[in-house]
């Protein structure tokens, strides 16, 4: 299996320009990288599982037949996560599960019949119903006036979607089906919008059943609607590895001691790997005093550069946590940054406002001379590195005498 940073970019290549997948049949190409990707649902690496998990979603269909004729092969733990996929995959799995000409039998026929059960005994999607047509037209016809190269969450045109009542639930969440991959635009924070003045609490089971077959762009829904028994549903989630910038958003709203406990599970055992929102993750842990994550994030340091996407976005916050939390082996993490490029200049303001905070100002160069600024920080930890002490009430570090 390929390393896991690699696969997004892979599955791109089998994407048309407009975002829909080519034939049903896959080429020879398509069907080596399937059996990669199916190979990858059994790999010892969490996150190669998971992103093996993602690519095969993307794929739709032709992951769905690759999946049922692999089945009966699979560990049991790889099945259990071919089945998710399936489910994620939707009707398309329906239908290639309709094209069996005869279904296997054993723990693979059981697999098929609870996908069967999830895609069908619901009532649509998870109990709401299915996407009428119609509606759809209406919406898109209403998204059609909206620029989605930008959104606002005060757009008038959200109320025009709102007024179409519950009928609008379905094709809504059908935005936020993982299945959908990232090629929606910004009908995925469109829909996260209006759901949640079309969700109450009545609908918190059926969202937390999403929630548990990998939709989590419906965190932000179960966090507006504020039921708190959708709780478990996100332990469960962090549980089975699952992350993602919408996931870590919410939980950063939700303020609760068993979230607190599965979130230093989660970095324990793939902070290394910095997943999708491991920022926010970060940030989170900081903010809640969670020293128990104290043993992930050091470990976490060595890993933090090695070619990650959002690598300057992770360093900073991982800088922040550790100081935040009272080790002062997140500061030189911070004062690398503190003189950026010009793209990342919200990085060195980020690390600046970290290192005044806790060091208690030890520098006094102006904040606009960047390089005098990260000069001055650099050789101030040089000189006092071996004597610094956390101050658990002023939350910053003193220099011991």
């Amino acid at each position: 299996m390929r390393p896991a940073w690699k696969i997004t970019v892979w599955v791109l290549c089998f994407v048309s320009p407009a975002g829909s997948l080519f034939a049903q049949d896959a080429t020879p190409s398509e069907e080596r990288f399937l059996k990669a990707l199916t190979t990858g649902l059994s790999d010892k690496s969490p996150e190669v599982q998971r992103a093996a998990a993602e690519a095969l979603v993307v794929m739709g269909r032709k992951a769905a037949a690759q999946l049922l004729r692999v089945l009966k092969r699979l560990r049991p733990q790889a099945r259990d996560r071919a089945v998710d996929v399936l489910v994620q995959i939707g009707q398309a799995s329906l239908d290639e599960i309709g094209r069996l000409k005869k279904p296997p039998g054993g723990k693979a026929g059981e697999a098929i019949r609870e996908v069967r059960r999830s895609l069908e005994g619901e009532g649509g999607i998870a109990g709401f119903g299915t996407p009428d047509p119609m509606v759809r037209l209406k919406i898109e016809a209403i998204l059609r006036e909206m620029p989605l190269d930008s959104f606002a969450s005060d757009d008038p045109h959200l109320k025009d979607v709102e007024v179409l009542g519950r009928p609008a639930i379905p094709v809504l969440l059908d935005y936020l089906n993982p299945a959908q991959g990232h090629r929606m635009g910004f009908r995925d924070e469109i829909a996260s919008a209006v759901l949640a003045h079309l969700c109450t609490g009545e609908d918190t089971p059926k969202l937390c059943r999403l929630l548990d077959l990998g939709w989590l762009r419906v965190s932000s829904v179960l966090v507006a609607i504020g039921d708190r028994s959708c709780v478990p549903a996100f332990v469960r989630a962090m549980g089975r590895g699952r992350m993602s910038w919408e996931f870590a958003r919410a939980l950063q709203v939700l303020d609760d001691a068993r979230i607190d406990e599965a979130l230093i599970q989660f970095l324990e055992a793939h902070g290394s790997g910095f997943p999708d929102g491991t920022s926010t993750l970060l940030d989170t842990v900081a903010e809640r005093g969670l020293k128990q994550v104290l043993p992930a994030l050091r470990r976490m340091r060595g890993s933090a550069r090695k070619g990650r996407v959002n690598a300057v976005s992770n360093e900073v916050a991982l800088g922040r946590a550790l100081a935040v939390l009272g080790d002062p082996s997140g500061i030189p993490l911070l004062i690398r940054h503190l003189d950026p490029p010009r793209q990342e200049r919200w990085a060195g303001d980020r690390a600046l406002q970290a290192l005044d905070a806790v060091t208690g100002s030890a520098v006094r160069t102006p904040a606009k001379d960047r390089p005098a600024l990260k000069a001055a920080y650099s050789a101030w930890w040089e000189a006092n590195q071996g004597r610094l002490v956390w101050d658990p009430g002023m939350r910053r570090f003193k220099v011991e005498d």
